[in-house]
């Protein structure tokens, strides 16, 4: 099965809301271009199911054949509830909106780096994104990295805040990101901060 990054952005919903997010991933999905009948009729099947033990599942199902072309590579939308944390002030749910692209049309096995046509792909994408979900970050990152930044918001572990290889962070964060790990550079922008890890993102000059 081909490995797979992640261009991925999170917002702390409840049953009442979730709708207005969905709403949103659809607006971004649009401007990008990203859309098709098939992602459609995913977005308004979308359901809140509870299990027996509390967890929420979701319907979304736009397999990669449903995906649109941007910039000629191929992303496939994806949207999954998580159950972080379960307590006494009520359980902690996020939504997660995924744009999943396959490896090898972002990176070269061989030099082990992003082609040259990777960054500019990305930030239209992550900038994309970022007009419509402000939350968190909105971070570019490989399997590993997958999910890290939401478990750095629950559990407050900070270290994890990092793992990605390219993010857009808003202002309102930028507390959290003012002091990047030696693996990471930081650029200050007026609303947002943008950050990369510096070994594996050399965008061309």
């Amino acid at each position: 099965m081909p490995e797979i990054h992640n261009i991925q952005t999170y917002a702390k919903v409840t049953e009442a809301n979730y709708q207005q997010w969905l709403d949103k991933f659809a607006e971004a999905l649009k401007a990008i271009g990203l859309w098709n009948d098939a992602i459609a009729e995913s977005i308004t099947s979308f359901k809140w199911e509870r299990d027996e033990l509390g967890g929420v599942f979701s319907t979304f199902t736009a397999p990669p054949d449903y995906a649109c072309r941007v910039m000629d590579t191929q992303v496939s939308p994806y949207v999954f509830i998580s159950l972080l944390t379960e307590g006494q002030q009520g359980d902690d749910y996020w939504l997660a909106f995924n744009l999943y692209i396959e490896t090898d049309e972002l990176y070269n096995p061989f030099t082990g780096e992003f082609y040259q046509e990777t960054y500019a792909l990305i930030k239209q994408l992550t900038q994309a994104m970022h007009q419509s979900f402000t939350e968190t970050g909105v971070y570019f990152t490989n399997e590993l990295q997958d999910m890290e930044a939401l478990e750095a918001f629950s559990d407050n572990e900070l270290t994890k805040l990092w793992e990605f290889d390219y993010a857009i962070i808003p202002n309102h964060l930028a507390v959290l990101y003012s002091k990047p790990p030696a693996t990471h550079t930081i650029k200050k922008h007026p609303t947002h901060i943008e950050a990369w890890f510096t070994e594996r993102w050399k965008e061309p000059v």
